[in-house]
């Protein structure tokens, strides 16, 4: 399964990469949402793990395009800020799930085990 990883901080990207890739996915980070969509219009990806707050778009209207292309692919919010209305507006635009940083990777894993779909 490939997962695309949408985060600004290189650490938490660098953090995710070698964590997934331990548990045998395959992995491709960006750190801003322009390139998204064109990312997902070359690959097919099982799931998007995708920050809240970027630093050339809101992580949620990036999650609305998304949907636009892939209405079935499954897209995972990751937030620093512990911003409950933002949540709330992501899980309304179809987001599977919100994981709140300091990542906690055992919820991670279950979380994408049980909602990444297969390709």
């Amino acid at each position: 399964m490939k997962i695309l990883v949408v985060d600004d901080d290189p650490e938490t990207r660098e953090l995710l990469k070698v964590f997934l890739e331990s548990e045998g996915y395959s992995v491709v980070l960006l750190e801003k949402g322009e390139p998204v969509i064109k990312t997902i219009l070359k690959e097919t990806f099982s799931i998007v793990l995708l920050d809240i707050r970027l630093p050339d778009m809101n992580g949620i209207e990036l999650l609305k395009k998304i949907h636009k292309l892939d209405k079935e692919l499954p897209v995972m919010m990751i937030t620093a800020f512990k911003d409950a209305e933002n949540v709330v507006v992501a899980f309304r635009e179809g987001a599977v799930d919100c994981i709140l940083k300091p990542l906690n990777f055992e919820y991670l894993k279950s979380s994408i085990a049980s909602r990444a779909r297969s390709i």
